[in-house]
């Protein structure tokens, strides 16, 4: 796992479109996986937004995850949103990649 730059933007445009095909083909839909996805995945944060890291192996990027330092007014009391937080926003992994298991590997890293 390392953190995502603007560099990494054509591997996980890649990744993300793989996986909407593949949600597709099995009829799940994709709603909400936009450019503002590859956006925010890719390392082009801002204050407030998520950032992002990648899952690579062998130079290659399997997956992705972003973040938020911040935790939303929905569902929280304000004690809660007090203290710190990592807030998972959005997770994508490769679909070639779906039976290893790679989004629990990338939740587990996080809680590490």
């Amino acid at each position: 796992m390392r953190p995502t730059t603007v560099d990494d933007r054509p591997a996980i445009t890649e990744l993300i479109q793989s996986r909407v095909a593949w949600m597709r083909e099995y009829g799940i839909d994709p709603t909400g996986t936009d450019d503002g996805a590859v956006r925010d995945l890719a390392g082009e944060s801002e204050d407030g937004r998520p950032f992002s890291w990648v899952f690579c192996e062998d130079g290659a990027v399997l997956g992705c995850t972003a973040f938020l330092r911040t935790t939303p007014e929905w569902g929280w009391t304000n004690q809660q949103r007090d203290e710190s937080t990592l807030l998972i926003t959005g997770t994508y992994t490769h679909p070639a990649y779906r039976g290893d298991k790679l989004g629990r590997l990338m939740a587990w890293w996080t809680l590490d």
